[in-house]
């Protein structure tokens, strides 16, 4: 599936579509089938989940509420990035 794939920064989409299936082989199915057309969409998906949902509003905000988010979205992904083992959904 993987090997398919013809999109702009393609290791940075890839594992975006890893994260964001979390196991779920279907859904990283979809997400590689759609990352042609949807990459940056994916890749704000796994890497910037808080930015993201404020991002047409995120000029209101203050300069330390913005940076608390960047940070928070940067902490979420390193630790996605080392953890070891199953994801926590997966656990029993």
């Amino acid at each position: 599936m993987i090997r398919g794939i013809e999109v702009r920064e393609k290791p940075r989409v890839i594992m975006a579509c890893l994260k964001n299936a979390n196991g779920n082989l279907e859904k990283l199915r979809g997400d590689l089938a759609n990352a042609s057309g949807w990459w940056r969409e994916i890749i704000g998906k796994a890497e910037y989940p808080n930015y993201t949902k404020k991002m047409f509003r995120i000029d209101r905000l203050s300069a330390d509420e913005q940076n608390r988010i960047i940070e928070k979205d940067k902490a979420q992904y390193l630790a996605w990035l080392h953890r070891s083992g199953p994801s926590e959904k997966n656990q029993a």
